[in-house]
Parts: structure tokens; sequence; C-alpha cells
């Protein structure tokens, strides 16, 4: 069972992490491609997962990593220009 401290942990990171990246994308322009995000993710889940993996205790870093790793392509999603996409 989560505790309420967890959620509202989890929920104050998801946010926190959306204000900063709406922030920084209306600063700057998008010009990762989207298989390359993927596989910036990938790479960043497979080091959380390892590390996870050799150390336990450190299980809640994978779910605050993954809250922000999630926070952070949902953004960069609803900021990323489509090909033939007019401005």
């Amino acid at each position: 069972m989560i505790q309420v401290s967890t959620y509202i942990g989890i929920l104050v990171c998801f946010f926190a992490t959306v204000i900063i990246t709406e922030k920084y994308y209306k600063k700057h322009i998008i010009n990762i491609r989207l298989r390359k995000m993927i596989g910036y993710i990938a790479l960043y889940m497979f080091a959380l997962l390892t590390l996870v993996v050799l150390i336990p205790q450190v299980f809640p870093i994978l779910i605050y990593g993954s809250v922000v790793m999630s926070s952070f392509f949902t953004v960069y999603n609803r900021h990323r220009k489509l090909p033939g996409e007019i401005a």
C-alpha cells in the first residue's frame, strides 16, 4: 500500500518537472528526434533499474526517476513539431 506522503511526493515531483520543462521548452526549440529521445529514455531506465538491482534500498529513486522521465516525455511530445506541420 502506498503511503500518503509518497503519493503527494510523486505528484509534486511530476508537476514541478512539468513546470520546469515547460519553461525550458518555451525558450528553446526542440531539435531532437523521437527515436533519439526513446533511446535516451531506454538508457535512463536501464541506469535506474541497474542501480536498484545493485542497491535495493534506493527503490524510491526508481519511482521518482520514472515520474521525472514520464513528465519530461509528456512535455517533449507536447512541444515537438511533426514533419509537415505548419507552426
